[in-house]
């Protein structure tokens, strides 16, 4: 065991605590542009296929148009923004 002064241990555990600060900033910015690419993926799809009705419980799919094998439920878009709300900071 080497011996280790409070000041050395003060030095290695602020060395630590930057690291991990400066981790989480840049955790954080890659989440918002995340957020932000989601955002825009979600706007271009209820552009694409109309605004679902809230009410509207049954989930139906939305062809891509032109017989494309491609579709997307309005619940799909409905779970896509529920999860991107649990994203936001509340005040």
């Amino acid at each position: 065991m080497w011996p280790v002064t409070e000041r050395e241990a003060g030095n290695e555990l602020a060395d630590r605590l930057d690291v991990a600060t400066d981790r989480a900033q840049a955790a954080e910015a890659r989440v918002e542009k995340l957020r932000e690419a989601l955002e825009e993926l979600l706007s271009a799809c209820e552009a694409d296929f109309g605004v679902p009705d809230d009410g509207d419980e049954d989930d139906e799919a939305v062809d891509g148009g032109e017989g494309g094998d491609m579709a997307v439920t309005f619940g799909m878009l409905r779970r896509a923004r529920a999860a991107l709300s649990t994203t936001e900071e509340k005040p």
